[in-house]
Protein backbone atom coordinates (compact mmCIF):
# COMPACT_ATOMS: atom_id res chain seq x y z
CA UNK A 1 0.00 0.00 0.00
CA UNK A 2 1.59 3.54 -1.39
CA UNK A 3 2.34 5.73 2.13
CA UNK A 4 3.95 9.48 2.05
CA UNK A 5 6.01 10.83 4.57
CA UNK A 6 5.77 13.18 7.00
CA UNK A 7 7.41 14.88 10.23
CA UNK A 8 6.20 14.89 13.54
CA UNK A 9 7.03 18.23 15.14
CA UNK A 10 7.20 19.31 18.80
CA UNK A 11 7.18 23.23 19.63
CA UNK A 12 8.16 23.59 15.68
CA UNK A 13 11.14 21.40 16.30
CA UNK A 14 10.75 17.94 14.07
CA UNK A 15 11.29 14.91 16.09
CA UNK A 16 9.80 11.56 14.31
CA UNK A 17 8.50 10.21 10.82
CA UNK A 18 5.23 8.91 10.32
CA UNK A 19 3.88 7.28 7.31
CA UNK A 20 0.06 8.05 5.80
CA UNK A 21 -1.44 5.40 4.20
CA UNK A 22 -3.22 6.48 1.06
CA UNK A 23 -6.40 8.57 1.38
CA UNK A 24 -9.37 7.50 1.60
CA UNK A 25 -8.03 3.66 2.99
CA UNK A 26 -8.32 1.38 0.42
CA UNK A 27 -9.49 -1.11 2.85
CA UNK A 28 -12.10 0.26 5.63
CA UNK A 29 -12.69 3.53 3.54
CA UNK A 30 -11.24 6.04 6.39
CA UNK A 31 -11.51 9.35 4.77
CA UNK A 32 -7.77 10.12 6.56
CA UNK A 33 -5.79 6.59 5.87
CA UNK A 34 -3.52 5.87 9.00
CA UNK A 35 -0.32 6.48 10.58
CA UNK A 36 2.66 4.05 11.45
CA UNK A 37 5.35 5.16 12.94
CA UNK A 38 8.56 5.93 11.02
CA UNK A 39 11.15 6.39 14.12
CA UNK A 40 13.06 9.10 15.55
CA UNK A 41 14.26 11.97 13.83
CA UNK A 42 17.90 10.81 13.49
CA UNK A 43 16.60 7.09 12.07
CA UNK A 44 16.37 6.67 7.83
CA UNK A 45 12.41 6.06 8.20
CA UNK A 46 12.57 4.08 4.74
CA UNK A 47 13.50 1.54 7.83
CA UNK A 48 9.80 1.52 8.74
CA UNK A 49 8.16 0.74 5.34
CA UNK A 50 7.48 -3.10 5.03
CA UNK A 51 4.35 -5.25 6.31
CA UNK A 52 2.34 -3.97 8.54
CA UNK A 53 -0.89 -4.17 10.86
CA UNK A 54 -4.10 -2.88 9.66
CA UNK A 55 -4.96 0.08 11.74
CA UNK A 56 -8.77 -0.82 10.25
CA UNK A 57 -11.17 -0.95 13.42
CA UNK A 58 -13.38 -3.07 11.84
CA UNK A 59 -10.33 -5.85 9.52
CA UNK A 60 -8.11 -6.15 11.97
CA UNK A 61 -6.76 -9.26 10.88
CA UNK A 62 -5.51 -7.48 7.61
CA UNK A 63 -1.30 -6.71 6.90
CA UNK A 64 -0.27 -4.62 4.14
CA UNK A 65 2.58 -3.97 2.87
CA UNK A 66 3.90 -0.23 2.75
CA UNK A 67 5.93 1.37 -0.33
CA UNK A 68 6.80 4.53 -0.07
CA UNK A 69 4.54 6.43 -2.95
CA UNK A 70 6.70 9.42 -3.69
CA UNK A 71 10.12 8.80 -2.69
CA UNK A 72 10.92 12.10 -4.43
CA UNK A 73 9.23 13.88 -2.26
CA UNK A 74 10.40 11.71 0.28
CA UNK A 75 13.93 12.54 0.29
CA UNK A 76 13.11 16.41 0.19
CA UNK A 77 10.85 15.81 3.05
CA UNK A 78 13.91 14.49 5.23
CA UNK A 79 16.12 16.93 3.69
CA UNK A 80 13.63 19.72 4.84
CA UNK A 81 13.48 18.38 8.44
CA UNK A 82 16.69 17.76 9.07
CA UNK A 83 17.53 21.41 7.94
CA UNK A 84 14.79 22.73 10.49
CA UNK A 85 16.43 20.48 13.22
CA UNK A 86 20.13 21.84 12.11
CA UNK A 87 19.03 25.13 11.93
CA UNK A 88 17.48 25.07 15.16
CA UNK A 89 20.63 23.19 16.96
CA UNK A 90 22.34 26.22 15.61
CA UNK A 91 20.45 28.58 17.16
CA UNK A 92 21.06 26.78 20.51
CA UNK A 93 17.43 25.57 21.12
CA UNK A 94 17.13 23.55 24.13
CA UNK A 95 14.50 21.83 22.96
CA UNK A 96 16.53 20.93 19.62
CA UNK A 97 19.22 19.20 21.73
CA UNK A 98 16.77 17.30 24.03
CA UNK A 99 15.33 15.97 21.15
CA UNK A 100 18.39 14.97 19.68
CA UNK A 101 19.80 13.31 22.81
CA UNK A 102 16.50 11.42 23.20
CA UNK A 103 16.53 10.18 19.35
CA UNK A 104 20.09 8.98 20.25
CA UNK A 105 19.20 6.98 22.99
CA UNK A 106 15.89 5.10 21.64
CA UNK A 107 17.84 4.31 19.02
CA UNK A 108 20.03 2.46 20.87
CA UNK A 109 18.09 1.23 23.44
CA UNK A 110 16.43 -0.54 20.30
CA UNK A 111 19.94 -1.78 18.56
CA UNK A 112 20.56 -2.99 21.50
CA UNK A 113 17.07 -5.34 22.49
CA UNK A 114 17.83 -6.37 18.47
CA UNK A 115 21.12 -7.37 19.32
CA UNK A 116 20.01 -9.33 22.55
CA UNK A 117 16.89 -11.19 20.77
CA UNK A 118 19.77 -12.03 17.87
CA UNK A 119 21.80 -13.42 20.94
CA UNK A 120 19.04 -15.31 22.44
CA UNK A 121 17.66 -17.36 19.60
CA UNK A 122 21.16 -18.29 18.55
CA UNK A 123 21.98 -19.65 21.84
CA UNK A 124 18.34 -21.35 21.80
CA UNK A 125 18.10 -24.75 21.51
CA UNK A 126 15.76 -26.28 19.01
CA UNK A 127 12.74 -27.73 20.03
CA UNK A 128 13.09 -31.87 20.65
CA UNK A 129 10.08 -33.65 19.85
CA UNK A 130 8.96 -36.96 20.57
CA UNK A 131 7.55 -39.81 18.26
CA UNK A 132 5.58 -42.60 19.78
CA UNK A 133 6.03 -45.37 17.41
CA UNK A 134 4.43 -48.62 18.54
CA UNK A 135 5.68 -48.86 22.07
CA UNK A 136 9.04 -47.27 21.75
CA UNK A 137 9.81 -43.22 22.31
CA UNK A 138 12.37 -42.05 19.72
CA UNK A 139 13.72 -38.54 20.13
CA UNK A 140 14.34 -36.22 17.05
CA UNK A 141 15.53 -32.82 16.99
Amino acid sequence: MPAYLFVGKSYGIPVSWMWRTERPCPICGSPDGHLHGGGTITTDPRFYLGARQAHCKDYPEVVYFLTDADPAATAATKAKARADLAAALKANDPRARRTVKEATAINAARRRATLEARRQAANATPPTIALRTSTKIERCS
